[in-house]
């Protein structure tokens, strides 16, 4: 699950991480390049704590999905009940948000031997 931060939210987090870093006056010259980079990106915390950036549609509840086979990992929307029924979707239906950069699982962190896929229906 995805919780979008507000600009001012984004800049307390990122502070605090830096600081506690000692990064000292480093963190302008960091704290410019990470806005260049994260430009049209919006900061997301996920339920078990990961920081990531991804679009500006995201919104709180939005869930993390790695794709089997695939890369990046995708910011998806489950639907709605109202629209479960309207047009008989599978309860694991999704939309797509949009690919996503999500700190400590860009690698294949997430996914192991026993993981355990699940099927996502996309429309």
């Amino acid at each position: 699950m995805a919780l979008k931060l507000s600009d001012e939210e984004s800049g307390r987090i990122l502070h605090k991480m830096f600081s506690q870093r000692g990064l000292g006056e480093s963190i302008s010259r960091l704290g410019v390049a990470i806005a260049n980079l994260a430009a049209n990106r919006h900061l997301l915390v996920t339920s078990k704590g990961f920081i990531g950036l991804g679009s500006p549609e995201v919104q709180e509840g939005d869930q993390v999905f790695v794709l089997k086979g695939g890369s990046p990992p995708f910011l998806l929307r489950p639907v709605t009940a109202m629209q479960r029924a309207s047009y008989h979707l599978s309860p694991a239906s999704h939309t797509i948000v949009g690919p996503a950069y999500v700190h400590g699982i860009m690698y294949g962190e997430a996914v192991h031997e026993d993981t355990k896929w699940q099927d996502v229906f996309l429309v």
